[in-house]
């Protein structure tokens, strides 16, 4: 199954730890598919540490914080309620208990709540299932309960736009809004000023499960009809310091967003074909050595100009 993980974060000790929103007052919608996910994230291990935090943005006084210990057979679980002077204070203290990390404000992307790219795929990927009646777009993922609580303060938590739980699929969307590049041509090795987020997930993917998953970045448009590449990353450079990014990648081609959307349906109910059916699709393979040349030859700009044209 397919579904959002609302925020994960490292400790200084390396754990990696996950937060659930759930906004008690579109609960009656959201409950089934809130539950389910909430479910299989307790029952999992690739965290150490999960908080589901329960509240009202009509009535935010009073919380809901359910401690988890995953464990595949029996997690452990501990619930109590705090007010939210309290949360606020608890929460900022685990954000900023990792200082060494570097981050940003919290929503300073875009200034959407919730990703309605994300949403209006899980509302098609869902349509003929169980969880037909939820709506997505009532799902901040929390970000409006965090912003009021960090007010202000950078935040040193991300998120997993989608993650596939069977074979630990990660999927991170990223929207191209540069008119001087295509979803062909834009890669996530052209801005490394958002470098500290694709460590946190490059990390994070190295942690589940002992490296045994796979991190895949999407480059979207609002064009429907425009190509989609999906990047499956193999390896990534962790230095904040350098200007070095992937480092090894495959880039596979979606002719559009329809058939990416079926390709995601598949993958919601059987995560082995959607795998194999990706690397039957046209792509691109960059390893070591394309990418040395990609960063080492600086006067070389044709060549970084045709990132990703070659589709094979």
């Amino acid at each position: 199954m397919i579904f959002p993980i609302d925020r994960l974060q490292f400790l200084p000790n390396g754990d990696l730890i996950a937060f659930e929103f759930l906004n008690k007052t579109k609960e009656l919608k959201n409950s089934n598919f809130i539950s389910r996910k909430v479910e299989l994230l307790n029952k999992s291990n690739f965290v150490n540490h999960i908080y589901n935090v329960s509240y009202s943005s009509d009535s935010p006084n009073f919380l809901k914080v359910v401690s988890v210990i995953p464990d595949t057979r029996n997690p452990v679980l501990e619930s109590r309620y705090v007010n939210y002077v309290d949360f606020c204070k608890w929460f900022n203290q685990i954000n900023s208990s990792n200082t060494s990390l570097s981050s940003k404000g919290l929503g300073t992307a875009t200034t959407n709540v919730g990703d309605p790219f994300v949403q209006s795929l899980l509302t098609s990927i869902f349509r003929d299932t169980e969880f037909s009646q939820t709506v997505f777009s009532d799902d901040d993922s929390g970000i409006g309960l965090v912003k009021n609580t960090l007010n202000g303060t950078f935040t040193y938590g991300f998120d997993f736009d989608l993650f596939e739980e069977t074979n630990h699929i990660i999927i991170e969307f990223l929207k191209r809004e540069n008119s001087f590049v295509t979803n062909l041509t834009a890669h996530p090795s052209r801005y490394p000023k958002n470098k500290q987020k694709f460590i946190s997930l490059w990390k994070a993917a190295n942690k589940i499960y002992n490296g045994n998953s796979i991190l895949l970045f999407v480059n979207y448009s609002d064009s429907v009809d425009e190509s989609i590449t999906v990047l499956e990353i193999k390896d990534f450079d962790t230095n904040v310091q350098s200007d070095k990014m992937v480092l090894s990648d495959i880039g596979y081609k979606f002719e559009g967003q329809n058939q990416f959307r079926l390709w995601l349906k598949i993958m919601n109910t059987n995560a082995e074909l959607a795998l194999t059916q990706l690397r039957q699709l046209p792509k691109q393979v960059r390893n070591e050595s394309w990418w040395n040349k990609f960063y080492n030859d600086n006067t070389h700009k044709k060549y970084k100009r045709i990132l990703g044209l070659i589709y094979r």
